[in-house]
């Protein structure tokens, strides 16, 4: 009775926003410590509004998450962080500030070699989808001097020769059963 909610349909998008919007509010309202110094709880709204495709609300709550680390931390959360704000962005159309992230991404401490590459793969598609394709080249083709059968990166290069007027050196990878047949 009373209640200034209009009513949802339990289990639905809107019904689970409510309730985060909710959280939110109780959370900016039990102090300054709840809403802008739990990276936990940033993250994890950032993550719940990436699932659900609010894109928006997730840059948002990465955003926050992510200055209350820092590079150095050594704890990978910055890099979490970074690459999480890359794919959004990448989601709301803006795939230059997504390039800003993902390069950030590569300035964490301790990043893995693994890492490294599949942020460098992320530039390149970022770029491509910015129609950068001689930097998207130059990314792809660095991922693809560490590993050659990386995701498609060979193809990624290949295409990205053709469309540049470049002539393609790069050979499409055959696997060992292809070349004992052949």
């Amino acid at each position: 009775e009373g209640s200034s909610f209009a009513p949802v349909r339990i289990g639905s998008p809107e019904q689970t926003r409510v309730i985060f919007e909710e959280y939110r509010a109780s959370s900016e309202s039990e102090g300054e410590a709840a809403a802008s110094g739990d990276y936990e709880t940033h993250y994890n709204l950032g993550l719940a509004y990436k699932d659900m495709d609010l894109f928006e609300d997730a840059l948002e709550e990465f955003q926050m998450a992510a200055n209350l680390t820092s590079p150095a931390d050594g704890t990978g959360r910055y890099l979490q962080c970074c690459n999480l704000l890359g794919h959004c962005f990448v989601q709301t159309g803006a795939p230059e500030v997504a390039v800003k992230w993902f390069a950030k991404g590569l300035s964490a401490a301790d990043v893995s070699d693994e890492e490294r590459m599949a942020l460098t793969y992320e530039i390149g598609s970022a770029y491509e989808q910015a129609g950068d394709l001689h930097h998207a080249l130059e990314s792809f083709t660095e991922v693809y001097g560490n590993n050659v059968s990386y995701r498609n990166v060979n193809e990624r290069v290949k295409t990205l020769k053709t469309s540049l007027g470049e002539k393609s050196t790069i050979t499409p990878l055959v696997s060992r059963s292809e070349q004992l047949v052949n």
